[in-house]
C-alpha cells in the first residue's frame, strides 16, 4: 500500500510543482536571490532527502524524495504547506507501517511546524500580519474551553487532558492554519484540491483492500479511517469538490483528468463500503444540486425527488443482511438515548470529554449491546460528553456554516453542497472531535472572506 501511496503523492506533485507557477506572484518574495543562498538550500535538501532515505531505508527511497520536495515546496507558501500536512494526514503512511523505526510517524507534528512556521514567515513578509477573526472563532474555542473543562468530570483528569491535546487539539490548529494563512481564491483551490488527491488515495487503497478480501464484507481504508462509515463520510465531503474541479472550465486537463479519477473511485468505495449514511447525504447533494442548477422549477423540483427515491434501489445493492440494518438501526437509537440520559443527569459538563464509552453501559436503557461504545452522532456524542453548553456551542457551529456557506453559493456551490453532505453524514457518525469537521470549517471561514473581500473591491 506505500507504493500506492506513493504514486498518489507523486501525482499530488505534479499538480503542486504546476501551481508553483500559477501562484508564483504570490510567494516569489519568499525566494532567496542570493546564488549562494540559494545553493545552499538545494545542499540542505539533499542532506534531508539522504537523512530520510536512511531512516526508511532504500525500498522507499521515492517517498523520501517526495517528503524532501514536500518539505521545499511548504517553504515557498503556506497553502502549500497545509496542502502537504493534510495529504500525509490522511494517507498516513505511518500506520501501515508497523514494524521496526517509524520515521513516518515523527510527520504529522513535523508538518504541522512546518505549516506554523511557513504561515508567520508568509503574513511577515507580506506585510499582512492580521489576526483574523469572527463568529466561528468565538464559538469554536467557546466548545474546546467546555470541553477541556469537561475533563475534570473524569477520572485520572491528567490522562483525559492529554487525550484531549493528543485528538483534539490538531483540529483546533489546522482551523487556525487554514483560516489564517490561505487569503486568496487560487489558495483555497489548492487546499480543495489537496484533499481532492487524499481521497483519491485512500479510496483506491480501500478498494484494493475490498478486491483483495473478495468476501463481500464492507470495506474501509485503515487507521482512524478503517471503518467503512467514516471513510464514506470523508468522501461525502470531498466529493462536491471534485464533481466542481471536473466541470470547470478553468480546472487545468491534468486536474480534470484527477477528478474524474476520484469521483469514479468514490462512487466505487460507496459500493465497498455499503454506508446508509453516506448513501442519503450523497442523495442529499444530488438532491440540492438539481434544485440549485436545474432554472425550470418544474424539473428542479422533480430532478430533488427522484434523487431522494433513489435511496431504496440503491441501498438494496449494498446486500446488507436485513438483521444486520436492524440491530443497527436499533443499536443507534439506544445510543442516542444513552446519550440524552447522560446529559439530563449531567447537565452542565456531561460525563466529560471521552467519557461516553465507559459511562454506556451505567446510563444504557438496555443491553443490547454492552462493553466501549460511542454514541454514532455527533450533535448527541458532544451532548452526552460536555452538556447542553457544550451541545449548544457545538450546535451553532454547524449552523454558522451552513448559513455561511449559503451565502457564498453564487461562486462557490462546492462548499455548499460539501457542507450538507458531511453536515448529515456526521449526524450518523462520532466526529466530534474528528479533524475532518474542521478542515471544512476553515475552508468555509476563508471563502466567506475571500468573497468579502471582492465585495469591498
Amino acid at each position: 500500500m506505500i507504493g500506492i501511496e506513493s504514486a498518489i503523492i507523486g501525482f499530488y506533485l505534479i499538480f503542486t510543482l504546476f501551481m508553483t507557477w500559477e501562484m508564483q506572484g504570490d510567494f516569489v518574495g519568499l525566494i532567496p536571490r542570493n546564488k549562494i543562498v540559494r545553493v545552499l538550500i538545494l545542499l540542505l535538501l539533499i542532506g534531508i532527502w539522504a537523512a530520510i532515505t536512511s531512516a526508511v531505508g532504500l525500498d522507499d527511497n521515492l517517498m523520501a524524495l517526495e517528503i524532501t520536495l514536500c518539505i521545499f515546496l511548504s517553504i515557498l507558501h503556506p497553502a502549500f504547506a497545509i496542502g502537504n500536512f493534510l495529504i500525509f494526514i490522511f494517507l498516513r503512511p505511518w500506520e501501515i507501517i508497523q514494524t521496526g523505526p517509524n520515521f513516518y510517524a515523527i510527520l504529522p507534528r513535523a508538518l504541522t511546524g512546518i505549516a506554523t512556521l511557513s504561515t508567520l514567515f508568509y503574513l511577515i513578509r507580506q506585510k499582512t500580519m492580521t489576526f483574523r477573526f469572527g463568529a466561528p472563532y468565538l464559538a469554536l474555542f467557546g466548545f474546546a474551553t467546555w470541553a477541556f473543562l469537561s475533563t475534570f468530570q473524569r477520572g485520572a483528569p491528567a490522562e483525559v487532558q492529554s487525550n484531549f491535546f493528543e485528538m483534539f487539539f490538531k483540529s483546533l490548529m489546522i482551523f487556525i492554519l487554514i483560516t489564517q494563512s490561505v487569503r486568496d481564491q487560487k489558495a483555497i483551490q489548492f487546499v480543495k484540491a489537496s484533499l481532492m488527491f487524499a481521497s483519491l488515495g485512500i479510496s483506491v487503497i480501500s478498494i484494493h483492500r475490498a478486491m483483495s478480501a473478495n468476501d463481500g464484507s464492507r470495506v474501509g481504508s485503515f487507521g482512524l479511517l478503517a471503518d467503512p462509515n467514516d471513510i464514506s463520510s470523508v468522501m461525502v465531503m470531498i466529493f462536491p469538490f471534485a464533481l466542481y474541479f471536473l466541470i470547470s472550465k478553468k480546472s487545468p486537463l491534468f486536474l480534470r483528468i484527477m477528478s474524474f479519477a476520484t469521483l469514479c473511485a468514490a462512487c466505487l468505495l460507496f459500493y465497498y463500503a455499503k454506508s446508509r449514511g453516506a448513501t442519503i447525504a450523497m442523495l442529499a447533494i444530488f438532491a440540492g444540486m438539481s434544485l440549485y442548477h436545474l432554472k425550470n422549477k418544474k424539473s428542479a423540483i422533480i430532478g430533488g425527488l427522484l434523487a431522494v427515491l433513489l435511496y431504496v434501489p440503491i441501498a438494496s445493492q449494498f446486500k446488507r443482511n436485513e438483521s444486520d440494518l436492524s440491530a443497527s438501526t436499533e443499536s443507534r437509537i439506544i445510543y442516542w438515548e444513552t446519550a440524552t440520559k447522560m446529559a439530563l443527569y449531567s447537565p452542565l459538563f456531561g460525563v466529560g470529554f471521552g467519557g461516553y464509552p465507559e459511562n454506556f453501559d451505567r446510563y444504557a436503557p438496555t443491553f443490547i449491546e454492552s462493553g466501549l461504545r460511542t454514541a454514532h452522532s455527533s450533535w448527541f456524542l458532544s451532548l452526552a460528553e460536555t452538556g447542553f453548553p457544550g451541545f449548544f456551542l457545538f450546535f451553532s457551529l454547524i449552523v454558522w456554516a451552513i448559513l455561511t456557506a449559503w451565502k457564498c453559493k453564487s461562486h462557490h456551490p462546492d462548499v455548499l453542497f460539501a457542507t450538507i453532505g458531511y453536515g448529515i453524514a456526521m449526524s450518523f457518525l462520532s466526529h466530534t472531535y474528528a479533524i475532518y469537521f474542521y478542515i471544512l470549517l476553515g475552508i468555509i471561514f476563508v471563502t466567506r472572506q475571500i468573497e468579502l473581500t471582492k465585495q469591498i473591491a
